[in-house]
Formats: C-alpha cells, structure tokens, sequence
C-alpha cells in the first residue's frame, strides 16, 4: 500500500473522489431542507401591490418581514431614518421630527425635489456627451447643439468659427433691413417699417419691440404692449457687439455715432415706459403697422395654418382694425430710431446665440441651453434612457382614482346645495390628464416627426443652428396653438412639478415628478399616495381654489358656484387664511401674508383629504413595510413620507420676499396642513390642544 501512494497520480484521484463525495452528499441535505421548508420560495404567492411591477417583487419582499427592499425603498428608508429628529414630539412640531437633521445631510439648497432637477440635468449631460450612435433626429439635434457649443470653448475652434459667425449675423441683420447703425449710407427713405417687422417674423421673432405675440393659458394668445417689461442692454455691452461685428465685416464706422444711435434708442426706450397707453402710444408713431401679413410669415409655409391660428389671438380684429389707415413715418428723426430699434431688437432676441467674445462662449452652460432649446428632444432622450415608463401607466391609474375620490367627498359634503355638488363634480368629472407626454409620443418615432421641419447641417456654425431652432420653435408653436396640440413646446419640461390650468381644466404632471423619489413601481402603495397621490389631489385642488371656482368645466370664465355656496365655502377657505397668518413659521415668526400663497393652501388641503381617502378605499392589507417602520400603519407612513418632500434648509429669503411668494412656507405646508386632521393627531397620539392637534380646525369639502 505505501509502494503505490508512492505513485502520485493514484493519491490524487483518490482525493478527488472523496470531494466529489462530499459535494453530492451537501447538495442532497441542502434539497431535503428546502422541501422541508416551503418559506424559502414564499415571496412566489405573496400578492404584487397595486400598480407595482412583477419584475421587481423577489426584492421586493422579505419573505419573513415583509418589508421593501428594493434600492429606492432604501433610499426612502434613509431618509425617514437619517433626516428626523428624534428628539422632537411630533405632536409639537411634526416638520422639524421630520426634517430637523436635513442640513446636516444634505448640501442641496432646497428641496429633494430640487436635488432631482440637478440629477436630471445631469443625466441629460451624459446623454449629450456619450459617444454612442442614435437614429433619432432629435438626439442628435440635441448633440449637434451641445457640442457646436462647448467646441467655442476650444481657443483655437472659437477663432476658427468668430469671423465666419460674425459674417452670418451681419447677414441676417442685413436681412432684417437697412439700419444707420449698420449702414453709414443709410438714408431715410430706405426705412420700410413693415418689411422689417415682416423680416423679423420670417427669422421667427414674435416679439417685435413695438409690440409682441403672447401665448397665454391654453391655446389663447395676444398682441400686446409690453414697454414697462422692456429689457434692453446696456449702452457698453451693446456697443461692444456691434463693433465687433461691424469689425468682422470690415466696416468703418464712428464710434460716437454709434454711442449716439444706442443714445437715442435708449431714450426711446424710456419714452415707451412712461406712457402707459400703450396701443394709443404706438398708433401715433406707427398708424400703419400690417399685422395680419406680418404675423403670418411665423407660419411653416407647409404645416402652418393662419385661418385657424387668427381666432386664437384674442384681440386680433380690434387691433388688426385700429392700425389699418395709410399714415406713413415720415419723421426722418424717428425714422432712423426705429431702424435702429428694430436691428437692436433682432440682436436683443438672438442674444443667447451671439458669441462676440471668448469669455461669452466661457460662461455658456450647453448642458441648460439645450434643455432649454429644445425641451421636447430633451423630454425623449429622459425617458428612453432613464424613466421606467412603468409609472406612467400607475400614476394615471392613481389619477382617476384619485378623481372617483373627489366626486366620493363632493357628494358627502353637508354644506354645498344640490346645484353646487352637481356643477362641483362635474368640473371634477372633465378635468383632463396629461400623465408624462401625449400618448401618441409613445409610438416609435413619433416625436422625431416633429423634426421632420429641422433641416440642419453638419457644417452649420453654433450660431446658424440657433437661429434654425429659434424659428423651428416659433413654427411649431403656431401649430401648437392653431391645432390645440399637447406639450407646449415652450414650456420647460423638466420642472419636478406639476399644474393645473384652470383655461383648459387641464392637469398636468411632469415626467421628473413621477420618477424617484416622489415615484417608484416598486413602492408600497401607501408611499405612492404619501407624495404622488398627494400632488394629484393637490392640483385638482386649484379645480377649486379661488381662482378654479370662476372657470368651468370647459376652461371657460364663469362663476359657476351658487352665491351661497361661494359665501359659505369663502367663510371655510378664510379659515386657512387665519391659521396661515397666526402661524409661528422658524423663519418668519408670525408675520406671513395669506394674499399671494391662499390658493395653494386650498389646493393643499383638498390635496391631503383626496389622497388619504383614496388610499383607505382601496382596503389594502398586508402592504410591505418600510426599513425602520416596519410596527406603523400605512397612514402613520404617509403623514412621515408627505413630509420628506417639504425637507430643506432654513430660508435665507427676506420677509419681503415671502410676501410676495406664490407659495406658503415648507414648515406650514407640513404642520400647517396636517394639523387639521383628525386621522393625524390619532396616529401619533396628539392630545388635544398640542400645536399639532389644535381645538380649532379648517375643513372645506371633507369633515375628517
């Protein structure tokens, strides 16, 4: 035996013999314990919460305790554990137990929700500068424009591409008509008011100095006069871009004629401010302005349609009939202002797109001019790379629940007569949705379409790229509103809000919003009505404000609530203006003003009820626990998750400018708003008289 262990081969498969025994005979007491134990597979029949997501349940659920742990609900867990204070009752002050470590953790200034609008632009920041190929046409727009403006960053680029840009400007100026500022031959009689006014249209300008177009709530728009709002540049900044591109061009000129020229239109300026009469002001200077052709060229010569986009501004006849006469300028000393006015404008206007120097192509922030050039692309690539397109399709389910729950609470209210629960709900039965985008957005390719009307170049400079977009966007907003499309292409898209728009009885809530961490699938559903059915109920809450109660179901102006109900409903509505005002607020004491912040008080109030019900009509039990909570009821979690999203450093605003703040302070809209709820003071036991349990209380639909 001890010859042949000699041999090292035999000893060798001898011992892998014995592991591969051992192997076997471990994997046969590991099966037999398994079937001996069915708990082990027991998240397979546990039941997938409402809206969530089957892909995401084995980490969803602990098989033992039931509890959330996917990272978003870890992430939620660390805020409810690490930002409170636990040495704050919140009977006392629930916003400062929930929020009172925050700064401590937290280097944002602001919200999380404002923390969210940063990582967002940072992700649309790795979208533009990842090196990956896309057929989209509106990501590589986006692309093209980020990098054409970060390129002028580059020294030796930038002098590559100055002279040429300053060529195309100086053409364009050119275009918009003859100016002395431009022109040292100009005379007087080269001056054509309305064939510059039409010019500037055709570049895609609508505000025009003298006046401007204004899209308003919906699709409505206006001509109006603005010359109060005006803002101009400086006469030094001015003239540094006009010498440089007068310089570029090689064209001599005086520089204290120039000086003179931005002088006068400078004055001009300041004579438009003072008179407050607007359209009469303008009529003595220009009694013969064409708008009807003017307007037209911001048309698409192909999509535009001018017989349908006429009826939507407002005041089109009255002013299109009140500068109809056949008075020409024939003022030298005016003509030549208004020339230069109106060549001042067009630069006024393409400001953003003009890189006259280094250190303005420095100080340009690509990532943001994107965003805000071109919102729709940017709204696409989020979603196709970063969004879990799954909570779409729970929010808008949340939506009309949420509605069922409001038309539940309007037909209980023991204080609204017959007439007034009816008109009431059916306001709240035609509100209208628009969860993320338009649903046709969801079809391939259906936003690059839109592009279809873009024709840029690979060779374009940054500057002809802005100018192409700048007139893309002045088209399809002539479309948007001729047509009554959705998704304002002017709107920001990437707002962590959501609105209501009382002229269309419109809700709308933006795809950052409902993306972590006010919405993840994988939440309970308790946190998904805590903050998301929270805001739902909220903006269909100014449906009712001050404001909401004098438009109707149909986005029309009506006082459509009874006279006595609107006296009753004001009498429960100054209730909260009351509260607001005696509020003790860390920051301002008690000196806040209910005038600018009442309706989204209401909203707020409203806002709790609606979500709050919604949640115990669906009679959920067994929901998975939060990390750190897993002995509180869901309500007692949507009180502490409501109000992680109001967390945020102390004001450094004045009092001053809270007064003039649409919205009312974070402490309150925590404590303020909760402190009215019987259901509050219940789960954390508040005895009655605590700041947060308080023997007066304010109702307005709902009696809980």
């Amino acid at each position: 035996m001890k010859n042949k262990l000699k041999n090292p081969l035999v000893f060798v498969i001898i011992f892998l013999v014995a592991t591969i025994i051992t192997i076997l005979a471990t994997i046969g007491i590991w099966k037999w314990n398994i079937q001996k134990d069915p708990t082990k597979e027991s998240w397979k029949s546990e039941r997938i919460p409402e809206g969530g997501n089957s892909s995401k349940i084995p980490e969803i659920l602990n098989s033992t305790r039931n509890v959330c742990e996917t990272p978003e609900c870890v992430t939620l867990a660390h805020e409810l554990l690490n930002w409170r204070d636990k040495t704050v009752n919140p009977c006392d002050n629930f916003y400062k137990a929930s929020c009172g470590n925050y700064i401590e953790l937290e280097i944002t200034d602001g919200t999380r929700n404002t923390k969210k609008g940063k990582v967002i632009k940072r992700l649309i920041k790795e979208i533009l500068v990842k090196n990956h190929k896309t057929e989209s046409k509106s990501e590589n727009t986006m692309k093209q424009l980020y990098w054409k403006c970060e390129d002028l960053k580059n020294g030796t680029i930038y002098n590559s591409q100055h002279n040429k840009m300053m060529k195309e400007i100086f053409r364009d100026i050119q275009f918009v008509g003859p100016s002395p500022i431009f022109n040292p031959k100009w005379k007087p009689s080269m001056f054509d008011l309305n064939k510059m006014l039409s010019n500037l249209a055709k570049l895609g300008h609508y505000n025009f100095g003298l006046f401007k177009l204004n899209k308003r709530q919906g699709w409505d728009m206006t001509l109006e006069t603005d010359y109060e709002g005006v803002q101009h540049s400086g006469e030094q900044k001015m003239f540094q871009i006009v010498s440089t591109i007068l310089e570029a061009n090689k064209i001599k000129f005086n520089e204290s004629s120039i000086h003179e020229d931005l002088r006068n239109v400078h004055e001009f300026y300041e004579e438009l401010k003072v008179n407050k009469s607007g359209w009469n002001k303008l009529l003595k200077i220009a009694p013969n302005i064409q708008f009807e052709s003017i307007l037209q060229n911001l048309l698409h010569p192909k999509t535009g349609n001018w017989t349908r986009l006429k009826p939507k501004i407002l005041n089109s006849e009255a002013v299109f009939e009140k500068f109809s006469g056949n008075a020409t300028i024939t003022n030298e000393t005016l003509s030549r202002t208004l020339a230069n006015f109106l060549v001042l404008r067009f630069i006024e206007n393409s400001y953003s797109s003009i890189t006259y120097t280094p250190t303005v192509a420095l100080n340009r922030a690509c990532d943001n001019l994107v965003i805000h050039n071109l919102p729709r692309a940017t709204l696409r690539a989020f979603v196709q790379h970063h969004f879990d397109r799954e909570n779409l399709k729970i929010v808008s389910e949340m939506l009309e629940k949420t509605r069922v729950t409001y038309l539940e609470i309007i037909g209980n209210t023991t204080w609204l007569s017959e007439e007034g629960k009816e008109r009431a709900s059916l306001k709240i039965e035609k509100i209208k949705k628009l969860v993320g985008y338009p649903d046709e957005y969801n079809k391939k390719g259906a936003l690059d379409e839109t592009f279809e009307t873009l024709d840029t170049k690979r060779t374009d400079s940054f500057y002809t790229l802005m100018k192409k977009i700048k007139k893309y966007r002045s088209e399809i907003l002539m479309d948007f509103v001729a047509f009554n499309e959705t998704l304002d292409p002017n709107e920001e898209l990437f707002t962590v809000n959501a609105f209501y728009s009382a002229a269309l009885n419109e809700l709308s809530i933006m795809v950052p919003f409902i993306d972590e961490p006010n919405m993840d699938s994988s939440y309970p559903v308790y946190a998904k009505y805590a903050v998301t059915g929270d805001i739902l109920g909220h903006e269909m809450g100014h449906s009712m404000d001050t404001l909401g109660i004098q438009w109707n179901e149909f986005g029309e102006y009506e006082q459509w609530m009874p006279e006595e109900d609107e006296k009753k409903y004001k009498k429960r509505i100054q209730c909260l203006r009351d509260q607001y005002e005696n509020y003790d607020d860390p920051d301002f004491g008690k000196h806040l003003d209910s005038s600018k912040v009442i309706n989204e008080i209401i909203a707020d109030r409203h806002g709790i009820d609606a979500a709050l019900q919604t949640y115990r009509n669906l009679k959920l039990q067994n929901e998975p626990k939060i990390i750190g909570f897993e002995n509180e009821s869901p309500e007692k979690m949507m009180f502490r998750i409501l109000a992680l999203d109001y967390c945020a450093p102390r004001s450094t605003h004045s009092l001053t400018y809270s007064h003039h703040n649409t919205h009312p302070t974070n402490s309150f809209r925590v404590n303020g708003i909760l402190s009215n709820l019987k259901s509050f003071s219940d789960s954390f036991n508040c005895p009655l008289g605590s700041a947060m349990n308080p023997k007066t209380k304010c109702y307005l639909f709902s009696e809980e």
